[in-house]
């Protein structure tokens, strides 16, 4: 019980108090992951790799908890609608996994990364070769506004530190605000659209390309 109540503590410093999260937990043992959601629902935590580390294990419950956040069936839906060409629904998902995944990294390491993912799924190395990152990134997006679909590029993309280095940076500079657009009605623009002002603002290196992104917001 504890231990959940430090976990909803840390997502609710990021997620609106009023927003309401399942609390289905399970813990197994063995894999290689850390943990996963399944369905927005159940929360599955592989307590074999945080034996004896009660703070990584706090950290990775407060990641999926994230994950499992009652969102209303009509901004589902809406997302859904907005994603009905091929291209779109393409290049959404994978920027909606990036808010998804970069959002929950946020609330498991904080605004600055102390202290590597203990999977390797976040790491300060990674954010060392972020500029590659965004290079792949855009090269996916613009190739699916196109209509093409390269899965070998999608392998090299690495959801977690782009995605990390994309809220961190929006977050640090306009607070958690911008956020909540995602949070709550998985409308990724606004993020998006605020991170790129940020980027021209501040001369930031690691943008998105204007063609790949002025038929997405």
């Amino acid at each position: 019980g504890l231990i959940i109540d430090k976990a909803l503590e840390r997502v609710y410093k990021i997620v609106p108090e009023d927003m309401e999260i399942h609390r289905d937990i399970y813990l197994y043992a063995g894999g290689v992951d850390g943990g996963f959601t399944l369905n927005r629902s159940r929360v599955f935590i592989n307590y074999s790799k945080y034996i004896g580390k009660e703070e990584d294990f706090i950290k990775i419950l407060s990641h999926e908890l994230y994950h499992s956040r009652i969102i209303p069936l009509r901004y589902k839906l809406k997302f859904t609608l907005r994603t009905i060409p091929k291209n779109k629904r393409y290049a959404y998902n994978i920027l909606g996994k990036l808010l998804e995944e970069g959002i929950a990294s946020l609330i498991q390491h904080g605004a600055i990364l102390n202290k590597d993912h203990l999977m390797g799924k976040l790491t300060g190395r990674n954010l060392v070769h972020i500029r590659e990152q965004f290079n792949i990134l855009n090269s996916i997006l613009i190739d699916a506004r196109y209509g093409n679909f390269d899965k070998t590029k999608l392998k090299n993309l690495n959801v977690y530190s782009t995605g990390y280095l994309i809220v961190t940076t929006v977050y640090k500079q306009a607070g958690v605000l911008p956020l909540d657009s995602w949070t709550m009605n998985l409308d990724f623009r606004g993020i998006i659209r605020t991170y790129n002002e940020l980027c021209i603002k501040k001369n930031l290196p690691y943008r998105f390309n204007y063609e790949a992104i002025e038929w997405l917001i």
